[in-house]
């Protein structure tokens, strides 16, 4: 599981700055997101085997490259080759 971790005010903020109508789980309070963001790094945390945590925070070309590159990296320790080519499906 890759988990993109960011802060809530971050990422509501680039919701918003999309200028697009926030939805039913968007328009929650910031309370709300806190506590999801919690619970799914103490999911990350009880079983790291499992989850690849990123930080979010940077911006979309950095953090696609991060992905890739860190996925990468476990596929080939675990000898699992990929030879399709994936292209950068985040927008700034």
């Amino acid at each position: 599981v890759v988990l993109l971790d960011v802060d809530p005010t971050t990422g509501l903020g680039r919701v918003r700055s999309r200028g697009v109508e926030e939805d039913r789980i968007e328009a929650q309070p910031t309370a709300f997101h806190e506590r999801v963001r919690y619970a799914f790094l103490d999911l990350a945390s009880a079983e790291p085997q499992r989850y690849l945590v990123l930080d979010a925070s940077l911006d979309g070309d950095e953090l696609a490259e991060r992905v890739r590159g860190t996925v990468a990296e476990l596929l080939a320790s675990r000898n699992i080759s990929v030879k399709s080519r994936v292209t950068n499906p985040v927008g700034d």
